[in-house]
């Protein structure tokens, strides 16, 4: 051997010890890759490179959550500029809202009703009369609705007994038994009309009827 080659001097390289885990046999910076993770992170503890990746890691993600951030505002900036560009002033003192139109609505409706319930009670008061054949001889002349022109049936009763020199009576009335009629006993149809002509002006002719077959005949 000549003196050249041994006066060259032979490169040393550092030597490296490889820990591996007791638990899954892997180097110990590769544990939590392993399939037990978490049992050789208690055992062997955290691997310093791993540590070194971690961080570097976290300052990339915190540095993309700012740019995300950033984005993010002048994102919402755009879209409320051209939302208050879009918006248009309106007079409210114009407008009618769902409460004031839900309250004009009931209104009208209730003065509908009101309308109608007047209209119910504007009917005209008539007065009917009706003579019965009780026996083959005997006949009663029924008169119903004298008190609607504020008539007392009591004094009326005594008027027409005067008038006819017969019985009369004031009974309660068959069809409506809140009111009553006067019973009158004979056939006095038409003298009734001349009569009511006669004692009660106030009577419009035209609303005093006959009620024949159940069919209402105007007196006169």
């Amino acid at each position: 051997m000549s003196d050249t080659e041994s006066s060259t001097p032979v490169q040393s390289h550092p030597i490296v010890v490889v820990e591996y885990c007791k638990i899954c046999s892997l180097p110990t910076e590769y544990c939590e890759y392993g399939p037990s993770a978490k049992q050789c992170l208690k055992e062997n503890g955290p691997h310093p490179n791993n540590n070194k990746n971690t961080s570097t890691t976290s300052t990339d993600s915190s540095t993309n959550t700012d740019n995300t951030n950033t984005t993010t505002t002048t994102t919402t900036t755009n879209s409320t500029e051209e939302k208050l560009k879009d918006l248009k002033i309106v007079d409210d003192s114009k407008e009618v809202s769902h409460v004031d139109a839900g309250k004009s609505e009931s209104t009208e409706t209730t003065a509908e009703k009101e309308k109608s319930t007047k209209k119910k009670k504007e009917v005209k008061p008539q007065i009917i009369i009706e003579v019965n054949q009780r026996n083959k001889r005997k006949h009663v002349t029924k008169i119903t609705g004298l008190e609607l022109y504020g008539i007392k049936l009591s004094d009326a009763a005594k008027v027409m007994a005067k008038k006819f020199s017969c019985g009369c009576s004031v009974v309660k009335s068959t069809s409506n038994p809140n009111s009553e009629d006067i019973d009158i006993q004979g056939d006095f149809g038409e003298e009734v009309v001349d009569l009511i002509e006669e004692k009660y002006p106030t009577v419009p002719l035209t609303e005093i009827y006959f009620l024949e077959d159940k069919k209402k005949v105007k007196a006169r």
